[in-house]
């Protein structure tokens, strides 16, 4: 039903943003021990999943502006 599935979109919404905020900490310096090309590979990875979770939401909610905003970052990211 809709609110079953406007509360789990809340939901993911939530923890995806969280999750960049998360990041953003923690890519903040490179430990020592990774090369910068595997640095970059994780920072990559890790901000893709996320911008790419955030749009689904958008795109799922018919909000296709922001979803768009978002898979711009994905594609920034990779290349």
């Amino acid at each position: 039903d809709e609110a079953q599935k406007e509360s789990a979109l809340g939901r993911a919404f939530q923890l995806a943003n969280r999750a960049r905020v998360h990041a953003q900490q923690a890519y903040r310096n490179k430990p020592e021990n990774l090369t910068d090309a595997q640095w970059e590979t994780q920072r990559v990875a890790v901000f893709s999943r996320i911008f790419m979770t955030l749009g689904v939401v958008h795109y799922t909610r018919n909000d296709y502006g922001k979803a768009s905003k978002e898979y711009n970052k994905v594609i920034e990211y990779n290349t």
